[in-house]
């Protein structure tokens, strides 16, 4: 009888140790995913820097770009409100937006040198409608949060988006116009 409870006993114990290691194993396998995922989020919305070399700009004038907002969030008390929101929308015409990303691009026309910034897709059914050709533009609106550094106060930036629509070709594409310029025409309308 007690050789029975032991034997009992020892095999409790071996299946209770052996829920302990898979237990273990998905934590490990979790921590694991997290910290892949969280590595790939971030090198997806962190700010690149591009070279002159690889910015072909389009000549194409199928493309719609409109930047309908550029404000400036300066709060002297708490510096981690400081920045800059720029949004709008931008489409090539006759194409529906199955997939598409955008980026807004700034020039600083001094040494040439681009910053690649991430935006927020916004859904723009109204460009849709607009347009009403038989094509769903409803992707094609952007936002982004800037945040402010000195720099900003010095230089005038060039814009440009980063548009890579339905596994095309990535497109640079021109706004014709820079930060302070479109600031100061959107606070004049």
């Amino acid at each position: 009888m007690q050789n029975e409870n032991n034997t009992r006993e020892q095999r409790f114990m071996e299946c209770l140790h052996s829920d302990r290691v898979i237990v273990l194993l998905l934590c490990a396998l979790a921590v694991c995913f997290a910290i892949g995922w969280g590595v790939l989020v971030w090198n997806e919305n962190r700010i690149r820097h591009l070279s002159a070399s690889d910015v072909i700009v389009t000549k194409d004038s199928t493309y719609r770009a409109e930047i309908e907002n550029v404000s400036w969030k300066r709060d002297d008390i708490s510096l981690t409100k400081d920045f800059i929101v720029i949004s709008g929308y931008l489409y090539r015409s006759g194409v529906a937006v199955e997939k598409a990303a955008i980026r807004i691009v700034l020039k600083d026309p001094a040494s040439g040198e681009y910053l690649v910034l991430p935006t927020d897709l916004t859904v723009r059914t109204d460009i849709t409608e607009k347009n009403n050709d038989g094509n769903n533009y409803d992707y094609c609106g952007f936002s982004v949060r800037i945040p402010y550094w000195e720099e900003l106060d010095g230089k005038d930036y060039e814009i440009f988006a980063q548009y890579d629509l339905n596994n095309e070709k990535r497109t640079y594409v021109p706004f014709h116009t820079t930060i302070k310029n479109k600031a100061k025409e959107l606070e004049d309308a």
